[in-house]
């Protein structure tokens, strides 16, 4: 990685940092992302876990596809299959004041990965709180 791409890189996971502290995450949390990059996802009650190898993958690939980073993961059951919603920091710097603003009010633009029906993942915004440390989905 070139020395541009690290910068633009160190910016975006400080953006990732603020947010995460933004939303109340546990500062555990927030540490063990700024140190070693990890990403936890949150399940039932906001309770944090570690990422299993085919979440891991999901968040890799949705990385290298959009240019951003991931700061936080959060995993739903839905009838349709098991959905883990990925909270990123755009590549697009222009695009972080309005993302901060939608946090205020709750609402994140967030990658959802269908881990049971790759085909029917998508982009948009899903409302999230809170809870115990991480986060819980709330639509």
């Amino acid at each position: 990685m070139d020395a541009k791409n690290q910068q633009n890189r160190a910016k975006m996971v400080e953006e990732a940092v603020g947010r995460m502290c933004r939303l109340g995450m546990m500062p555990q949390v927030i540490t063990k992302f700024r140190k070693q990059g990890t990403v936890l996802k949150s399940e039932t009650a906001g309770i944090l876990y570690d990422l299993n190898d085919e979440e891991k993958k999901a968040v890799a690939d949705w990385e290298e596809e959009s240019g951003g980073i991931v700061y936080a993961a959060i995993l739903s059951n839905m009838v349709f299959g098991r959905c883990l919603a990925l909270l990123y920091v755009s590549a697009e710097e222009e695009e972080w004041e309005l993302d901060r603003e939608d946090l205020d009010g709750r609402i994140s633009l967030a990658y959802v990965a269908n881990l049971d029906a790759p085909d029917c993942s998508e982009l948009g915004s899903i409302g999230i709180a809170p809870a115990n440390g991480g986060l819980v989905r709330t639509e």
